[in-house]
């Protein structure tokens, strides 16, 4: 996964195919508060996602990431703060708590936090007591 930022036009573009050269058939827009387009190929699966009015929605500018080391063996997996609960056995709250102290790494993503299992796995050691 890729993500660029063009200032001109204030837009993100998440390359979700590791193949940046895959033919885009159609784009579809989606308004959900956030203006995004999909990209999709001849199958319908989304190849990228485009955020337009980046800075207008987040108030600030990103660098362009390279987020492949996440996904090399293309099992990356996501979790939001109620799965993260269930899988650390704690509440809910917690989890969304430690992400805003900065304790636990996550994304957010509009106005809901994602954490990869390398953020769980991250905690988890950055937690560690001797015995």
């Amino acid at each position: 996964m890729k993500m660029t930022y063009d200032k001109k036009s204030d837009s993100a573009y998440i390359y979700l195919n590791k193949n940046e050269k895959t033919k885009v058939l159609k784009t579809i827009e989606i308004n959900n508060n956030i203006n995004y387009n999909a990209d999709l190929d001849e199958n319908d699966n989304i190849i990228g996602i485009e955020i337009l009015d980046f800075k207008k929605t987040y108030g600030y500018i990103p660098n362009s990431i390279d987020v492949d080391f996440l996904d090399q063996n293309d099992n990356l997996k996501v979790f939001t703060p109620d799965e993260v609960a269930k899988i650390l056995k704690v509440n809910s709250d917690t989890v969304r708590k430690y992400i805003r102290e900065g304790k636990m790494p996550a994304s957010k993503i509009g106005n809901t936090y994602r954490i990869t299992s390398k953020n769980i796995t991250d905690f988890l050691n950055q937690n560690l007591i001797n015995v």
